[in-house]
């Protein structure tokens, strides 16, 4: 296998990846916001879906995952390093990476509808690692076990 089939197989189950977990996470999302009030919840929810911050935010998600499953793939099928460490620290990065555009977000929009001091925004950062960090994790491991498991299929 050369160096660009291992990125182009690492790049396609990297965006298999984030879809899986983006759909996951849009399902609880709307079982959380339709829970007292289906009909306001279902609008609420779709308002929020077509904000522009949030779809910007999204691509930047799919990319991301895309790069980095071309960097998996790289790793695990060229360099042959463990699946298990790549999982890892590719959850780890991606983890905080997209932490660390929701608090440029709430930084750079924080006059307009947000008003949380730097006090809330490290809160608000603290706690969305604290929730994203497992599911990550265990969607690269899977992404990255798919990757390695790809030499034995050919």
């Amino acid at each position: 296998m050369t160096l660009q089939e291992s990125k182009i197989a690492g790049g396609k189950q990297g965006l298999k990846g984030a879809a899986v977990s983006f759909l996951i996470f849009e399902i609880i999302m709307l079982v959380k916001e339709t829970r007292g009030d289906f009909a306001n919840g279902i609008l609420f929810f779709i308002e929020a879906q077509l904000n522009v911050i949030v779809l910007l935010i999204i691509i930047i998600f799919f990319i991301f995952m895309y790069l980095l499953g071309r960097q998996a793939g790289a790793n695990i099928l060229i360099k042959g390093k463990s699946h298990y460490l790549v999982g890892v620290i590719l959850g780890l990065v991606t983890t905080l990476s997209i932490i660390a555009v929701k608090s440029l977000v709430l930084i750079l929009f924080r006059s307009h509808d947000m008003n949380y001091t730097n006090k809330e925004i490290i809160g608000i950062a603290t706690q969305n690692f604290l929730v994203i960090v497992i599911p990550m994790l265990i969607v690269w491991i899977i992404v990255c076990t798919l990757i390695k498991n790809r030499t034995t299929q050919q």
